[in-house]
């Protein structure tokens, strides 16, 4: 869903890209992203509308499964060159898309991020940035958290086993490039 949409199919590129890279043999670029969508079964589809949650340009894309579990992503462009993330899944943040992006949705209880800084810490991964977004107090939260580098797979594992972790989405890497 956006403004001007036109314009923003590098951006719908760009995460096709990202999407599908990881999971496609022969790799996927700008030329062959849409191409190798379709291929995947994915269909593309655009709704303009007028201003959408005050931004003056917006890009939302929505991926839905056969089984009907989706995930959400929207992002805008300010002063049309800084691209920011601007909510996931319904919650409502500020993400620069840069880096290994470490995503987890876990109840929102005070310690529970701390307890997350902790272990990163303990395992000598340094968190770059780390943004919050929640829907309702005191409910489920979502922390996207930046890593100079990939998790592990042994702290991933460690980052499920606390309590209030509800679901973890590992490493995504994200460039702009």
């Amino acid at each position: 869903r956006g403004e001007g949409l036109d314009e923003w199919q590098p951006l719908v590129c760009a995460y096709l890209k990202g999407f599908l890279g990881p999971m496609t043999e022969g790799g996927v670029n700008w030329v062959n992203a849409l191409p190798r969508a379709a291929e995947r079964g994915i269909a593309v589809e655009e709704t303009r509308l007028r201003r959408e949650m005050g931004y003056s340009n917006y890009l939302q894309v929505t991926l839905t499964t056969d089984g009907g579990a989706e995930f959400s992503l929207a992002g805008t462009l300010f002063e049309r060159r800084y691209p920011r993330i601007v909510e996931i899944n319904g919650y409502r943040m500020d993400v620069e898309p840069e880096g290994v992006l470490l995503l987890i949705e876990n109840h929102d209880r005070p310690g529970a991020l701390g307890k997350t800084a902790t272990l990163l810490g303990e395992h000598k991964l340094n968190i770059g940035e780390c943004r919050l977004g929640r829907r309702e107090r005191a409910g489920v939260a979502l922390a996207v958290i930046t890593l100079d580098e990939e998790a592990p797979d042994s702290v991933l594992a460690a980052l499920r086993e606390i309590p209030e972790v509800l679901r973890l989405v590992p490493g995504m890497q994200v460039s702009r490039q």
